[in-house]
């Protein structure tokens, strides 16, 4: 926790930011109900700026995050009449359903961070997670971005987002009811080498896990190395356990994965709706 504070805080300084983590750690539902309500009441600049009100006030205030008080401030910040805005603050049902609606049809599209930014292209969507470093693009549009074509041109396979989607949606997911993101996935080069290479690696893991491993102890761990490829398993739970054929059954996904083209390291996170279990799952090659 202090060396993320220490980073935190250099970022933040870096950008004019003085941050004080020591503010109250509280559920943030009804600031969610009250910048839904004003997006779509007065449009996205005035949310924008109820946003950076209440991300000020709670970063570096120590401001509860979702307070009457706090909202009524963000409220003044953004320019809305405040009889209004602690009329519906203190309605507290206003809208309350339609809130929870919408965050649980985010949750079962696999999001549970924020940002998560996804760019609609032609060929395929480019997705970003989490806060990124701004970097000099080689092939610029007008407005800063790289062109969709030099972003299709660094990487051709599908997006992280699509195979989730078709292993844990599409599909009713592992067993069924289970839903999966990508924390963080990044493309192998040589392209072909690598296809070859993984397509065999989750084939063996399938074929072995359906076999030999089949008959061993279950554990709330589970990793899988073949020469410098590692595949990872673990619940944080202890009490949770990793069977084999959840095993056989993800490398067999992800090996029909490796045929449409996506090939890549990544960090997941899948979770069984119905009770909750959350199982890590990590593809990483030694020294990487």
């Amino acid at each position: 926790m202090e060396k993320f504070v220490t980073l935190m805080s250099t970022y933040g300084k870096g950008a004019g930011i003085e941050f004080d983590f020591h503010g109250t750690v509280a559920n943030t539902l009804n600031a969610h109900r009250f910048i839904s309500h004003y997006q779509e009441e007065l449009g996205p600049t005035v949310a924008d700026e109820i946003v950076n009100s209440l991300y000020a006030q709670y970063f570096t205030q120590r401001a509860h995050p979702s307070a009457p008080e706090t909202l009524l401030k963000a409220a003044d910040d953004a320019g809305i009449d405040h009889a209004k805005a602690k009329a519906f603050v203190d309605d507290e049902n206003d809208g309350l359903l339609e809130t929870k609606m919408s965050i649980q049809e985010q949750a079962s599209n696999g999001i549970d961070s924020v940002p998560y930014v996804i760019i609609e292209g032609k060929r395929r969507d480019f997705t970003l997670v989490g806060a990124k470093e701004t970097v000099k693009p080689d092939n610029k549009r007008h407005d800063g971005f790289p062109s969709e074509s030099s972003l299709v041109q660094r990487n051709r396979q599908p997006s992280e987002l699509a195979v989730f989607k078709r292993m844990f949606r599409d599909t009713g997911g592992l067993d069924a009811g289970w839903v999966g993101h990508f924390i963080r996935s990044n493309p192998i080069y040589p392209y072909p080498v690598g296809l070859q290479i993984l397509g065999k690696f989750y084939a063996l893991i399938a074929d072995t896990a359906n076999g030999a491993w089949s008959t061993l102890p279950t554990s709330n761990t589970r990793a899988v190395h073949y020469g410098t490829i590692n595949l990872w398993f673990w619940s944080d739970d202890p009490l949770v356990r990793i069977t084999w054929e959840f095993v056989r059954d993800f490398a067999a996904r992800m090996h029909m994965e490796t045929t449409r083209g996506f090939m890549a390291l990544y960090d997941a996170a899948v979770v069984h709706v119905a009770t909750g279990m959350m199982v890590h799952i990590r593809l990483q090659i030694t020294g990487k």
